[in-house]
């Protein structure tokens, strides 16, 4: 009973001990006397007149505690303790015993596969690998290395290639041409990358696209050093090989550059324009260098950047002060040379060294005494 505390209530029907599957009687009853009354009872749910039997197996049928006879009392050899409530009804005697078909003979399962019969259906315990129905989906898609320059990864029944830099394609085998539809403009080289190209401009150009033309260096100006060649790193293996430009440093692993302070590019390709920025003030040229560049004024200006203006008021009147004060000491420096230069010229020409009074006065005579004796003659024998 549904509510076992009433006088009446519903009945309840659990087949197999499954509870939530349990079926209600459409009528109320305090008892099982509403089954007296002629009621049929299917078992499986199927009327005798659907024109097949139930394809199962069927354990102990009990209502109200009351188990139903599958077999009669001839059949069983069994004395009755008392009289049976229900009377089997179907012509077809039940079969003993429970079986079904042979689902597993031949076996379905493929590639190592183990079949379980589970009564007229099966399943299928796939080897390692394997996977589906049958076991007949490889699900280790990736054990033949499909990816020629990628890595595989599995994607439920197939695979996924992720292709290296430069490649592209299901299998990651078609190389990609990154120089193609290449936009290096005034004749620059297309440089091949990893993942994109670059750009190697001639002398009078720069830029990423070689679009922009490297300022002329003005007339007055001499360039006297020439740059020197940085040197050339190539790394790579014997299929794939990278160069770098201007002494960047190459790495095999990653085929990538280290560029030195002043260069730029993906293969060091570019140099830094420091004059970019237009760092020069005052209508200076800016000339740009390796890792720096200079400045060259004007007349009127002066600095590192032409900041400083050699026309203001303040700066022109101390300027010409000390070139005042510069000329006139370099006037009195010149009027002190000459004055000098004259009066030594005069006293040279009165006091001689030779004097003609001083001469008369000691007069000219020589002691005698004085004068050095001849040595002895000597005789040869």
């Amino acid at each position: 009973m549904a509510a076992p505390w009433a006088q009446t209530s519903r009945w309840t029907l659990v087949l197999d001990e499954e509870i939530e599957e349990a079926s209600i009687s459409r009528n109320q009853g305090g008892n099982l006397d509403f089954l007296r009354q002629g009621v049929d009872i299917f078992l499986g749910g199927m009327a005798p007149d659907n024109g097949w039997s139930l394809a199962g197996c069927l354990g102990t049928v009990e209502l109200g505690g009351i188990a139903l006879p599958y077999f009669s009392s001839s059949d069983v050899n069994l004395p009755r303790l008392q009289e049976e409530q229900f009377i089997q009804t179907s012509l077809h005697p039940p079969l003993l015993g429970c079986g079904g078909a042979a689902v597993c003979e031949p076996n379905p399962c493929r590639n190592g596969g183990e079949c379980q019969d589970l009564f007229n259906t099966y399943n299928c315990s796939c080897a390692e690998g394997w996977a589906g129905r049958r076991c007949n989906f490889f699900t280790d898609t990736c054990a033949s290395s499909p990816c020629v320059h990628g890595n595989c990864s599995v994607n439920g029944l197939a695979y996924k290639c992720t292709c290296e830099l430069g490649y592209a394609g299901v299998n990651c085998d078609e190389e990609v041409d990154m120089c193609e539809n290449h936009l290096c403009a005034h004749g620059g080289t297309c440089l091949h990358g990893p993942d994109r190209y670059a750009c190697l401009c001639p002398e009078n150009y720069t830029g990423p696209l070689c679009n922009e033309r490297v300022e002329e260096i003005p007339w007055y100006i001499t360039v006297r050093n020439i740059r020197p060649k940085l040197p050339v790193s190539v790394c790579g293996d014997d299929t794939r090989n990278y160069t770098c430009f201007n002494g960047g440093n190459c790495t095999d692993r990653e085929l990538s550059c280290d560029c030195l302070p002043g260069f730029t590019g993906v293969r060091c390709e570019q140099e830094v324009d420091e004059c970019k920025s237009n760092p020069c003030l005052n209508g200076g040229y800016c000339r740009n260098l390796i890792n720096k560049f200079i400045c060259i004024c004007d007349m009127s200006f002066a600095g590192d950047i032409c900041q400083t203006d050699l026309t203001s008021v303040g700066l022109t009147s101390d300027l010409l002060l000390s070139i005042s004060l510069a000329s006139v000491a370099l006037l009195l420096v010149l009027i002190f040379t000459s004055v000098a230069l004259v009066v030594a010229l005069n006293r040279r020409a009165t006091h001689g060294t030779y004097s003609p009074s001083r001469q008369e006065k000691e007069g000219s005579r020589v002691e005698m005494w004085s004068i050095t004796h001849p040595p002895p003659m000597e005789r040869l024998i």
